[in-house]
């Protein structure tokens, strides 16, 4: 089941295996992949700094609704922020519709700029995710073609308001 209790499709499964022995010393680590999805609690106060700190964690992804909360303490932590702006699009707006509906796109469009502009007004420096996992029905229940089109227009939207924040 995905983070919001939906049965996941085993259509996209991996057929593939990797194994990591953490028990093989392989040298002085240096974080470069370090990095949690959702690391805080909703308020950003747990896990403490002394949990937290030593690991050295160079990333974290958030929703739209967490960054506010959750900045001070990344950037207390030298930790970068990736928002999935996609996550924000219920949440946010009480929108029970996916982005393009009916064909519809300015509402998305526009969404996704207004979200850009309120960091840019809070300081709040971020990478962007546009849409989260097409493959997992519990986040993305249209079409995969669907989801290219949010994509496309969900980056230049972002790109219109902050081009450095999107990497080509």
């Amino acid at each position: 089941r995905n983070p919001k209790g939906t049965a996941m499709s085993n259509e996209h499964v991996p057929t593939q295996t990797v194994v990591v022995d953490l028990s093989a010393v392989r040298g002085v680590p240096a974080y470069k992949a370090s990095g949690f999805i959702w690391c805080f609690t909703p308020d950003g106060m747990r896990p403490s700094d002394a949990i937290v700190a030593p690991l050295k964690i160079q990333k974290t992804r958030c929703s739209p609704a967490r960054i506010r909360s959750w900045y001070p303490r990344l950037r207390a932590l030298n930790m970068r922020a990736q928002m999935v702006i996609s996550d924000g699009w219920r949440d946010l707006t009480g929108n029970a519709r996916w982005p393009g509906d009916n064909d519809a796109w300015d509402e998305w469009e526009r969404f996704c700029t207004d979200l850009v502009r309120s960091n840019q007004i809070a300081g709040i420096t971020t990478e962007y995710d546009i849409v989260n996992e097409p493959d997992n029905k519990g986040f993305w229940t249209p079409t995969y073609e669907r989801f290219l089109e949010a994509w496309k227009r969900g980056y230049r939207a972002i790109r219109s308001v902050d081009p450095p924040s999107i990497r080509d």
